[in-house]
């Protein structure tokens, strides 16, 4: 009785004077101190966590790491949409200097580094454990095709080259990225980057969207059917390549 009173008495102290507050086992701290907008917040599996926050001008990358709150750009432009792994590399999408489009940028747990320098429009990035970071970058100049790129920690690779629409790269640890894309038809479809080659999932002429990958390399997705409720697919890897498309009941 008397452990409980003293608890619910720190509470009560924590509430006022330290920002954070106990709900049983848990104690809520807020963790950014600004007058300012803070959005958009991600969390690793060492509780390291990263948000963008608006500075008054514009918007820019916050990283708590346990212990403290480090702003990792400041700049006068706008850097949005972080994402975190679980060795603390952070990776977001910024306007370049002078504003011209958006580039993509990562920061190591030492130094941020310019990943882009292009004449694509470059945007949401994903990050896996190994620091291999894939985004899609539509081209400047009013143009519909977006690719994917990736960057295996050393050089970074185009992995699609072609007049249709490819969106929404997911990366594993194992390096593998699915994605969706528009096929001849100009349906979407599964794409999937093995390391080795691209191989399409999908088929048919309903679209699919949204892929997810695991570190098996098994994929998931959402298949969308003109005025019908839509299904989720999942494509398992087996020996001598994907098991056909299929519902996972």
């Amino acid at each position: 009785m008397k452990k409980q009173l003293f608890l619910s008495a720190l509470c009560v102290i924590s509430i006022f004077c330290l920002d954070s507050v106990c709900y049983s086992q848990y104690v809520i701290k807020k963790i950014s101190r600004n007058p300012y907008e803070d959005a958009n917040p991600k969390i690793n599996n060492n509780g390291y966590v990263v948000w963008e926050g608006y500075d008054g001008t514009d918007w820019e990358i916050f990283l708590y790491d346990g212990i403290e709150t480090i702003q990792l750009t400041d700049n006068s432009y706008d850097d949005f949409n972080p994402q975190i792994n679980d060795n603390g590399y952070v990776v977001w999408e910024g306007q370049s200097v002078g504003g011209a489009d958006y580039e993509i940028f990562l920061y190591d747990g030492f130094n941020t580094i310019q990943l882009t320098a292009n004449s694509y429009e470059d945007g949401r990035p994903q990050i896996n454990d190994n620091g291999y970071v894939v985004w899609e970058g539509q081209l400047l100049g009013g143009s519909n095709s977006s690719e994917i790129f990736l960057y295996d920690g050393a050089t970074t690779i185009q992995l699609t080259d072609n007049s249709y629409e490819d969106h929404n790269p997911q990366i594993n640890n194992n390096g593998y990225v699915a994605w969706m894309g528009s096929d001849a038809h100009n349906v979407l479809q599964i794409f999937l980057y093995d390391g080795i080659e691209i191989i399409q999932l999908s088929t048919g002429l309903d679209d699919k969207e949204y892929p997810r990958i695991n570190d098996k390399g098994h994929v998931v997705w959402f298949v969308g059917h003109a005025g019908q409720y839509g299904g989720i697919y999942l494509g398992i890897q087996r020996d001598s390549g994907y098991l056909p498309e299929r519902k996972p009941w």
